[in-house]
């Protein structure tokens, strides 16, 4: 989840989002990075070379648990 313009503890914290059954899980992720939601948001040829060099790296770490 790539939180724009909120804390990523506004979403991470919320209770309908704690209520998901995938959240429940622990299958998800909120980038408490603004620099990598905002890469996501801008949608450039600068910004996806960014977010996925920075987020990669964090699929990679959620998955493996």
């Amino acid at each position: 989840m790539a939180p724009i313009g909120i804390p990523a503890t506004d979403i991470s914290n919320d209770p309908l989002y704690k209520a998901v059954p995938s959240v429940k899980a622990g299958n998800d992720l909120v980038f408490d990075d603004q620099d990598i939601s905002q890469a996501f948001a801008t949608d450039s040829v600068l910004s996806v070379p960014y977010a996925l060099e920075k987020v990669v790296p964090l699929f990679a770490e959620k998955v493996a648990k």
